[in-house]
């Protein structure tokens, strides 16, 4: 069967024989985002971290986009050329919120992916809470943040972030 984007970028026509991946799931818990997540992840391959984009009735809307390259601290300079004063963490954010647009999202799921264990790194928690600082202005809301580890997927709790 040929498929085809609906409104708000899913995919129609894409089947999968596990009902818990198919693109119309609604993901209006923490459970849930979580096993989905854990199916289409598995488990940790390189340093990178990855966008996933709900859009207003909390499904999965655009690609799944991996991001790797960035640096150790969030408030590293940008790179970017006019840019080039600015943290990375403003310069991702804003370009973050072009994308979110484009797609039609409404909120976003970061999980961070990289080797090791399941216990949560400084860089881990330094990156998650820049991205939970960048929300304070308004914006794209961060529906959760997960760390994707070598072992499975893990919550970012807020608890965790102070």
């Amino acid at each position: 069967m040929p498929r085809t984007r609906r409104p708000g970028g899913r995919v129609e026509g894409m089947r999968t024989s596990d009902s818990r991946l198919d693109p119309e799931r609604v993901l209006a818990t923490d459970h849930a985002l979580q096993e989905v997540l854990g199916l289409l992840l598995r488990e940790a391959n390189q340093r990178q971290f990855w966008l996933i984009f709900l859009d207003g009735t909390r499904r999965i809307v655009g690609p799944l986009m991996p991001m790797d390259d960035y640096p150790i601290s969030p408030d590293d300079p940008s790179e970017i050329e006019g840019r080039a004063d600015d943290p990375i963490i403003d310069v991702l954010w804003d370009r973050i919120g072009e994308i979110a647009k484009m797609v039609g999202a409404e909120s976003l799921v970061l999980v961070w992916e990289r080797r090791g264990p399941a216990k949560f790194s400084n860089a881990d928690l330094s990156w998650a809470r820049a991205f939970s600082a960048a929300t304070a202005d308004g914006g794209l809301p961060i529906r959760a943040q997960f760390v994707l580890h070598s072992e499975g997927i893990r919550q970012i709790a807020v608890d965790d972030l102070i």
